[in-house]
């Protein structure tokens, strides 16, 4: 009891501090306003902690989450499980933001209380044995040269030289029209997103593209007439908009993917022997530059899979859906090798990995994680078969086969 006597003292105060502050109820006073700015210096994850509940698009997700709970029985419960008594009085207006905030949170510390034998105020024990998830953000590079970082809430507002609008909110960076004369160059610009981060934007012709970690796309800030065409390197799950007179083309390293209206993933990331694309619905053409009159046409459902030494194509059905749950913010693994996986982690969650034998790289897994949460999850899945078990040491993971 003694840790959850430390629990409630030391979580409860900066849960009910954000609580207020997202609520609005009431101004902070000084003394709630030092503690909190304390908390978010104290540690780089308490800062994407915190901005990941103030940034919109989750906030709605939340709000929605937190209507749907019956927060007096779940502080019922909760206190009846923990022994924890909360004899304090809540202002109505942010009640149901504290308990959608304090109860996850106690859950959390609970659980590295009893996994790690420590407590909550352990902090540096903590964050060593946690893998923290990434965040929005990239890297704009102009026609110009000019790099501009787009992180956090920051907002944006930038006119280029022919009048082309960039607009970035918290969510996403777009481009708009404009209806000026035609230059006869059109700028090109370039978003890389980092290791640890990701992206959304809006092309000027209105298709979505959602940008994975340590992947970058070079576009044009205004579409010519003609043909619509990007330069892919990386993930990207692209949403085009329909426009049979001007067919939308994506290049990747060894392909080109031309589209009139549709939604598909293209995984080509350098570090990999392979060119994936998953055909969410319509239709695609697959090309090769070095092949002339070789293409591929998908329908729904359909994977291609380019191996970059041969050449060779291979088409297959798939549940192409599990193939861009990332943008959505979930990671599904089907039968894949945990070298395979690691990849796919390491760029989100920003850590090395090592086998200490080689053919444990190749034994396949099924799984599902919440890519903004905790990395233990999927960890627990790969040693629960008993053949493999993880050690975690700051950012690194080291794999070893299990003993018998």
């Amino acid at each position: 009891m003694e840790d959850l006597n430390q629990i409630q003292e030391t979580v409860f105060p900066i849960a009910e501090i954000i609580a207020q502050k997202l609520s609005n109820a009431e101004n902070l006073s000084e003394e709630d306003e030092k503690q909190l700015n304390n908390w978010l210096s104290y540690s780089e994850r308490n800062r994407l902690l915190y901005d990941r509940i103030k940034d919109g698009q989750n906030q709605e997700e939340w709000n929605k989450l937190i209507r749907q709970i019956d927060t007096e029985q779940a502080w019922s419960r909760f206190s009846m499980y923990t022994g924890i008594k909360d004899t304090r009085k809540r202002s109505v207006q942010w009640w149901h933001y504290a308990a959608g905030l304090l109860i996850p949170v106690l859950v959390v510390s609970l659980f590295y209380v009893t996994r790690h034998n420590t407590s909550v105020t352990d902090s540096d024990n903590i964050l060593k044995e946690q893998i923290v998830p990434g965040s929005r953000n990239a890297i704009l590079v102009l026609g110009n040269g000019k790099n501009i970082k787009l992180e956090k809430n920051d907002s944006l507002n930038i006119e280029e030289e022919d009048g082309t609008r960039i607009i970035k909110n918290a969510a996403t960076l777009s481009y708009h029209k404009i209806n000026k004369k035609a230059e006869a160059q059109i700028p090109q610009n370039t978003l890389i997103v980092p290791r640890g981060g990701e992206y959304n934007m809006v092309l000027s012709d209105s298709t979505k593209v959602y940008l994975n970690s340590m992947s970058q796309l070079r576009f044009p800030i205004r579409f010519p007439s003609g043909s619509r065409e990007v330069f892919l390197e990386g993930e990207a799950c692209f949403i085009v908009k329909k426009d049979p007179a001007h067919p939308f083309i994506v290049n990747v390293n060894g392909i080109k993917i031309e589209v009139l209206g549709t939604t598909f993933d293209v995984n080509a990331y350098p570090d990999q022997g392979k060119i994936i694309t998953t055909l969410v619905k319509g239709k695609i053409k697959l090309s090769l530059p070095d092949s002339p009159g070789k293409e591929f046409c998908l329908a729904p459902n359909d994977q291609a899979v380019l191996n970059r030494s041969t050449q060779q194509v291979q088409v297959d059905k798939v549940d192409a859906g599990n193939y861009i749950q990332w943008i959505n913010g979930i990671y599904v693994f089907n039968n894949e090798s945990l070298e395979e996986i690691m990849k796919t982690l390491s760029r989100w969650y920003d850590f090395n990995y090592w086998f200490e034998q080689e053919d444990i790289k190749n034994i396949k897994f099924n799984g599902g994680l919440n890519k903004y949460e905790s990395i233990e999850p999927i960890l627990e899945i790969i040693e629960s078969t008993g053949k493999v078990e993880a050690t975690i040491n700051k950012n690194n993971i080291l794999f070893r086969a299990k003993k018998k």
